[in-house]
């Protein structure tokens, strides 16, 4: 999307994260070969919002931990770098504003739903495809969060002049906040993996997440443009993706008898 100038869009983006210098060390702490979980509660300690979730979160009943946990290093050995990341974007990004809470909810979902086809597309598929094998889980769970962070900045700053599109606001976000090429990639092309260079395989996997999520109905088309950047059949896809469909709806028949 050509070269872009993170200054332009500073204030923004200082609004959107409380720790925009700590979110971006935390990204490339997350990509180096050389990072230790004590140089990364070093950097996480920095911000007390970071530091207060993550031991939220370490300490909740989800984890059951027989002990409290009180540091931030223990928590981030626990969690383990995967849950960090997700945490520190969450907080980050997500926790800004209360109006994005829908928001968030949105992503986890798509996150969720992106992981499950993966799994579904490796299992169903008749030959092992290498272009799936290729995907990493990680890369493709943290896309489904930030998918659309670039819808964010309207809540937050609508003063300053950004595209229309929010994919590249979120393009522009991921490239300000170094975010690795994988994801900027992702979250640029979310709604048009056909347009992507890279990634084909990873971005076509959200594009269905979330049409799921959005329940809108895939075209022909489009089904065949996946399973060919997928390297499976189009029957293969078709029929993991009505498969994901069902789970999703009887989700959210479920939610509903649970409401009334």
């Amino acid at each position: 999307m050509g070269r872009l100038d993170c200054s332009r869009y500073e204030e923004c983006f200082r609004r959107l994260s409380a720790s925009y210098e700590v979110v971006a060390e935390l990204e490339r702490a997350f990509r180096s070969e050389h990072t230790n979980f004590d140089e990364l509660a070093r950097v996480i300690e920095k911000d007390p919002a970071l530091t207060a979730e993550i031991l939220k979160v370490v300490n909740s009943p989800y984890y059951g931990f027989p002990r409290k946990i009180s540091s931030v290093a223990h928590g981030v050995v626990l969690l383990g770098m995967v849950n960090i990341r997700i945490i520190v974007l969450t907080v980050s990004f997500f926790k800004s504003h209360p109006r994005l809470t829908p928001l968030w909810a949105h992503s986890q979902w798509v996150s969720y739903l992106a992981k499950e086809l993966l799994k579904r597309l490796l299992k169903t598929s008749m030959r092992q495809s290498p272009l799936l094998l290729a995907i990493d889980p990680t890369t493709l769970a943290t896309a489904g969060i930030l998918h659309d962070v670039g819808k964010i900045p309207r809540f937050l700053c609508p003063e300053t002049e950004l595209p229309e599109d929010h994919g590249e606001v979120g393009f522009l976000i991921a490239h300000c906040f170094d975010f690795p090429e994988e994801l900027s990639t992702a979250i640029a092309y979310h709604h048009r993996p056909w347009e992507a260079r890279t990634e084909v395989a990873l971005v076509s996997i959200l594009y269905f997440a979330n049409e799921i999520v959005n329940q809108r109905e895939i075209s022909e088309e489009n089904l065949s443009r996946g399973a060919a950047y997928l390297g499976l059949s189009t029957e293969e896809l078709k029929g993991v993706i009505k498969a994901t469909q069902d789970m999703f709806q009887k989700y959210l028949e479920n939610l509903r008898c649970r409401k009334r």
